[in-house]
């Protein structure tokens, strides 16, 4: 945890001091991609008990489990986040997510589309952290600030995890969301109401 954090302080650092690189990779590994991740599912599990939807509904997203993939590269993964990105934007009729925090706009190597080559574990993480934030802004308002969060933002320690682990942790709120759409779809048909 205290590496993660050192980690962390050195990228806002580096943010704050460089103009211009030619890389995105700031270090993390895929472990740290999975480690938020595991929290990003935390999130969406918590905030269908403030959901609307019926007991029934909820507990078929809570049996979903991760499945098992190989070979995935991080190009896949960051794939993958995006389509969970217009999922999420959808499902919760959120604004654009924006690809990266505000505090690294003037941040030139994170401002323009990557190409598939060099997304890194980080280019994976930065987006997946705008997932995590917008998760949070949900449960906070279905709970209507009432509980506390700091527990979606745990530095959950994990080793030895690969891209084809993440995509699985990706892939596995993917299918909750899909299920959750479809169930809030059919529990709130027009003219029914809330």
């Amino acid at each position: 945890m205290k590496y993660n954090l050192i980690k962390i302080i050195l990228l806002v650092f580096t943010l704050s001091v460089t103009v211009q690189a030619k890389a995105a990779d700031f270090g993390f590994k895929p472990s740290n991609v999975y480690s938020i991740w595991l929290n990003i599912n935390q999130v969406f599990l918590q905030y269908q008990s403030h959901s609307n939807l019926n007991l029934q509904a909820q507990n078929q997203i809570f049996a979903i489990k991760p499945e098992r993939f190989t070979d995935k590269q991080p190009r896949d993964v960051y794939r993958q986040v995006e389509d969970v990105k217009k999922m999420l934007e959808s499902a919760f009729d959120l604004p654009e997510i924006s690809h990266q925090p505000a505090w690294v706009d003037h941040y030139k190597t994170l401002q323009y589309q990557q190409v598939e080559e060099q997304i890194h574990p980080s280019s994976v993480f930065i987006l997946s952290s705008q997932l995590l934030r917008a998760l949070v802004d949900q449960y906070i308002q279905a709970t209507q600030s009432r509980l506390p969060v700091s527990q979606f933002y745990s530095d959950v320690e994990v080793v030895d995890k690969t891209p084809s682990d993440v995509f699985a942790q990706v892939d596995l709120l993917k299918r909750r969301l899909a299920h959750y759409i479809q169930f809030k779809s059919i529990q709130v048909q027009p003219g029914q109401g809330g």
